[in-house]
């Protein structure tokens, strides 16, 4: 009867012994690859998508042959004043982030070309005035 019980508590050890070496698993620097693998995959999936989603929106036939945007200029984080030229006519139209509002009707003319082609734009200028400096220094 001893007997038999020396052989299962020795049964029971060995097998305690290999399920440890079975919980170590691998060594860390393959977890490590194998996570950065993954990483690399994922993010190349969303690479894709955007780049995928990016052609999707320029594709050709977006615009309507009845409708032309003439001009546009932000008044704030929602809030545009748009220019349409529909036909012979230009609507100035209030955009805002629930409704559109019609502001003004134009007979269809053209822009000025100093709005086509922007002056230099002087950025030290601008930051000096911004911050209240006099320009002449």
């Amino acid at each position: 009867m001893m007997r038999k019980s020396w052989i299962i508590l020795m049964m029971l050890a060995v097998s305690g012994a290999a399920a440890a070496a079975e919980s170590q698993g691998p060594s860390p620097m393959a977890g490590l690859v194998q996570m950065l693998m993954g990483l690399a995959i994922v993010v190349a999936v969303i690479g894709a998508l955007a780049w995928a989603f990016g052609r999707m929106a320029r594709t050709p036939g977006g615009q309507s042959p009845l409708f032309r945007t003439v001009a546009s200029t932000s008044l704030g984080p929602r809030e545009r004043i748009v220019a349409v030229e529909v036909g012979d006519t230009w609507l100035i139209l209030g955009v805002t982030a629930s409704n559109i509002t019609p502001l003004h009707t134009l007979p269809r003319g053209e822009l000025p070309a100093s709005i086509l082609t922007p002056g230099k734009f002087d950025f030290q200028a601008l930051l000096s005035r911004a911050m209240g400096r006099d320009e002449a220094r």
